[in-house]
């Protein structure tokens, strides 16, 4: 349009024009898609608006998460843990975590790892503690040394110092 007749200007045709066809159309579809962020349907909403957690499920995996540590570290306690008695204590548990707003996602990861591994960590120390009794145990054991000449009768030898090789060029006095 020109500011003097306010008519449509003529365009010639020609490859340029096609190129700005092709802009023309980009720039009609980013207005419907722009007019659909401004007006969006019930679906895109339902999508968009945040939900909280599930405490249901978040009580079911802290239950499991306990359940596996402890009969882990004690396999005897495993008949306690059996599937009806882990559905009453995340029933139970739901509430709780809801009114306090608390998940286990939302623990520090250092938290979480201390959990998960400090148990096997412990029980891992105690089996190589005992493996290395049962090996000192099995181990022969060495006969004393014999006693330097001159040396009073069940007297043992001390310990003897190093000593460095240019020391020895140096008579003690």
């Amino acid at each position: 349009m020109t500011q003097e007749t306010d008519t449509p200007l003529a365009t010639p045709p020609g490859p340029a024009n096609s190129e700005l066809d092709g802009l023309a159309g980009l720039a009609a579809q980013a207005d419907q898609v722009a007019m659909g962020a401004d007006n969006p349907t019930a679906d895109q909403v339902a999508m968009a608006t945040p939900t909280g957690p599930d405490y249901g499920q978040e009580a079911a995996g802290t239950v499991d998460t306990i359940a596996a540590l402890i009969t882990g570290y004690a396999p005897a306690a495993e008949s306690l843990w059996n599937p009806a008695a882990k559905q009453r204590i995340a029933a139970a548990l739901a509430p709780v975590m809801e009114k306090y707003g608390f998940t286990l996602s939302a623990l520090p990861p250092e938290v979480v790892l201390a959990v998960m591994a400090g148990p096997v960590l412990y029980k891992s120390a105690k089996i190589v503690a005992e493996q290395m009794r049962a090996e000192r145990a099995a181990a022969p054991v060495a006969a004393p040394a014999a006693a330097p000449a001159g040396a009073a009768p069940g007297a043992t030898p001390g310990p003897t110092a190093p000593v460095h090789e240019q020391t020895k060029l140096y008579p003690m006095m």
